[in-house]
């Protein structure tokens, strides 16, 4: 819930102005939340206001609930408070690019490397410390449930991965795929698919172009706009 209830008021305020949203009754109207809940929010009158609500109006805005919460979306470097082992520490969202030369789709284990030049046309909010992290968005591809259609996977080339990851594994004839490592043996990735039951892969490593770090899944509406 909200750590600090002027933070949330500020960015409902600075939403508001920035979708042209002229007060609470189209607000209201919008949402279908009640006016006057909406109200006693803005107004301050709500010390612990219900997380449903705070959800929808994030998901409403296209940002995530931990940015409506924490982060002064007015500030060019919002931050977040992260808990680690029960220690709060302050984080800084930075702009992930989204490759446009990637593209997860496809059927049931590889998936297309595009052609869609270097350009990167849309970026993600997301707290790395890599400053090499970028995003893959997927489409229609097989790994449902773990994936969803048009969510990204956040990758974090620098950081080794370790047995059990998820991983971005690309292939010098220019296959994507997704995959669990476990380990490093004889000149050998061995992998698994992340939603089958099934015996381990082996990916001859003279075959892999790179083979990346997955730090997370990201929802559509981490997209910066």
């Amino acid at each position: 819930m909200p750590s600090d209830l002027s933070i949330l008021i500020k960015n409902i305020k600075y939403l508001m102005y920035k979708h042209n949203i002229s007060g609470m009754t189209e607000l209201s109207n919008r949402l279908k939340v009640p006016q006057s809940t909406l109200h006693r929010i803005y107004a301050g009158e709500v010390k612990d206001p219900k997380y449903t609500t705070l959800k929808r109006l994030a998901d409403f805005f296209g940002i995530s609930p931990i940015e409506l919460f924490e982060c002064d979306l007015q500030d060019t470097q919002p931050t977040a408070i992260v808990e680690v082992d029960g220690e709060y520490y302050s984080h800084t969202f930075t702009n992930i690019p989204v490759r446009s030369d990637i593209v997860i789709s496809g059927n049931v284990q590889e998936f297309e490397l595009t052609e869609r030049g270097d350009e990167h046309s849309q970026y993600l909010r997301w707290p790395s410390y890599d400053k090499d992290a970028y995003a893959v968005k997927c489409t229609n591809t097989s790994l449902m449930p773990r994936i969803k259609d048009g969510e990204f996977v956040v990758v974090e080339p620098n950081q080794p991965p370790t047995p059990g990851d998820e991983v971005l594994i690309i292939t010098t004839d220019g296959n994507t795929t997704v995959k669990t490592y476990l380990f490093e043996r004889d000149g050998q990735y061995h992998v698994l698919p992340i939603n089958e039951d099934v015996a381990p892969i082996r990916i001859p490593k003279n075959t892999v172009q790179s083979i990346h770090y997955i730090a997370g899944i990201a929802k559509p509406n981490l997209i910066k706009k």
